[in-house]
């Protein structure tokens, strides 16, 4: 399967040295898009939900939102149903992932 300019983006800032910080939260956007993307999937970002790290070449948070397939409007993907928190986690090799979470509410 062919990658993506946000997968191939994603995967050359895990090897990319310090950046400026103006441009941690871009990548870190990216990372988001690629990981989405996988899912077949766009993320309409709603808002930081803490558990911030400054990496060399990252400004992560997790974060809520809406979770839809691609192609989907941003007006038609803000459902409940589709809200989502993006949580990142540092792997054992020291990449940095996303995970898309539903919390239901008891």
């Amino acid at each position: 399967m062919a990658r993506s300019a946000a997968q191939r983006a994603a995967k050359k800032l895990q090897k990319e040295k310090s950046v400026p910080f103006s441009e941690k939260e871009e990548n870190y956007t990216a990372l988001l898009e690629a990981e989405a993307e996988k899912l077949g999937c766009v993320f309409f970002e709603d808002s930081g939900e803490g558990r911030d790290l400054e990496t060399d070449t990252l400004y992560l948070e997790d974060v809520s939102g809406w979770l839809a397939p691609i192609g989907t409007p941003e007006k038609d993907a803000k459902k409940d149903e589709n809200y989502r928190f993006a949580e990142w986690k540092k792997c054992e090799n020291g990449e940095i992932v996303v995970e898309f979470k539903r919390y239901d509410l008891p």
